[in-house]
């Protein structure tokens, strides 16, 4: 987030209350769900394991990079094989779950430790051999996104390898 960018801060503030009153929701509405995943909420908040990454509107992008699938498309689990190109599934922008309230598209989303570990691992082991397989079958040229694969893309394995070393769980949200 840089600091000096108002806009930046008024949108991590709308996340924060974003994420707290989901949060609230969640205790209220479903206490036993909550519970599962209060013990992580507190690590991330309080033990200094949150960080921040902002894709801004690769996120699509990214999507159907690790899944092959554009994002109206539910995915009901992590790490899988796409049918179509017969290459690495891996559901690391939406997960397969969700805690949002709101009737929004993609609400709060939730990863338990374990399965941010899933995720580097998956995500470490895509190869950009197989990207580049993916994107050109689905008639993309090199060209088009070759910067996305160098930026975007690095920056996504960057963040969930660090919270894995952190051995934190992780919540989403797209504002």
């Amino acid at each position: 987030m840089n600091q000096n960018d108002t806009s930046d801060i008024e949108w991590y503030d709308e996340a924060t209350k974003y994420y707290i009153e989901t949060l609230e929701k969640l205790k209220i509405d479903k206490p036993q769900e909550f519970e599962k995943i209060k013990e992580d909420i507190h690590i991330i908040e309080n033990e200094g394991k949150g960080a921040y990454l902002d894709i801004d509107k690769t996120w699509k992008f990214l999507h159907f990079l690790l899944t092959g699938y554009e994002f109206d498309v539910k995915i009901p689990y992590l790490i899988g094989k796409n049918s179509n190109d017969d290459l690495p599934l891996i559901n690391a922008i939406f997960g397969a779950k969700s805690l949002g309230y709101d009737g929004s598209d993609f609400g709060l989303i939730y990863f338990t430790d374990k399965e941010v570990k899933e995720i580097a691992q998956a995500l470490s082991e895509f190869s950009y051999t197989q990207m580049r397989e993916r994107l050109r079958f689905n008639g993309l040229e090199e060209a088009d996104y070759e910067h996305i694969l160098n930026d975007a893309y690095n920056k996504l394995l960057t963040y969930y390898k660090d919270a894995t070393e952190k051995g934190t769980a992780m919540l989403l949200h797209f504002g």
